[in-house]
Order: structure tokens, then sequence, then C-alpha cells
């Protein structure tokens, strides 16, 4: 599993970093006023982007393993969203003015599905769902095939 996980969690940890700078590069000569809106939209967004995903599991009995980890690191939504942004940042296809829009739609992306990822577990254990073992993995009994068992 840890050879498909941690490639798309560096994405992202990469993708909070340059939004990170991209943001001081967008932000470094606007004033306080946009720099706190834009840092508080950015918030409200991440914070509302992991309330609703956290929310679609909230009366689940029983979960995949890393079903609410890959739901958060490999949401389209949140992928198309980063890709648009940086490219609408790139191109400067919609100016100076809308700098800080791109800023706050990529950083949301990239924090919301970190932030999402990181507090899986602690969701998990609040709402009381269980894992799925699945056979094969460490730890899990092997299947009885019934060779050599009577059947009645």
């Amino acid at each position: 599993m840890g050879v498909f996980f941690w490639p798309v969690l560096i994405f992202w940890v990469a993708g909070a970093v340059y939004s990170l700078r991209l943001g001081y590069l967008i932000l470094a000569d606007a004033g306080v006023a946009w720099v706190l809106g834009a840092i508080v939209a950015t918030l409200a967004l991440v914070w509302g982007y992991v309330r609703v995903g956290l929310r679609q599991f909230r009366y689940r009995q029983e979960i995949l393993p890393f079903e609410i980890e890959w739901f958060f690191l490999l949401n389209r939504y949140a992928l198309l969203a980063y890709v648009f942004a940086l490219g609408a940042y790139a191109q400067a296809f919609f100016g100076a003015d809308w700098d800080a829009v791109v800023f706050v739609v990529a950083a949301s992306a990239s924090f919301g599905s970190l932030v999402g990822c990181f507090l899986s577990k602690a969701f998990i254990d609040k709402q009381g769902i269980a894992r799925k073992q699945i056979v094969g993995s460490a730890g899990a009994k092997p299947r009885e095939t019934g060779i050599g068992h009577d059947r009645d």
C-alpha cells in the first residue's frame, strides 16, 4: 500500500509548499486586508472541504483500510482545482487582479487533502468505525479452503 500511498502524499506536500510560495509571491506587495482575507478564505475552504468529506463516512460501521485517506488524496475535484489554479497562474489567464483567488484555490485543495488525510484516524476513532481486514494482509487469519475438512 505504501508504494502507492507515499508518492501521492508527497505530491500533495509538494503542492502545499508550492502553494505557500505562490501565496508569498502574490501577496507580498498586497495590503494587510488582502493577506488576511486570503488566509481566512483558505482556512474556511479547507475546513469546509474536510468537514464535507468526512461527513460521507459518519454513519458507516466499517470501512476499507485507507479508504478515507484515499478519498482525500485522490479526490479528482481537488486535483482538478489545484491543476487549473496552477495553470491559470502560469498562463496569467485571469490577470493580476485574480491571483489571490488562484492562491486560495490552490492552497485550499492541497492543504485540504493533507488535513483530511491526517485527521482521518482521529475521525475513525471518534466515530467508532471499524476497519475491514483484507485477506492476505499482515495479521489477517488465513481463509479455510475446506480441503481436508469434513463437510456436512
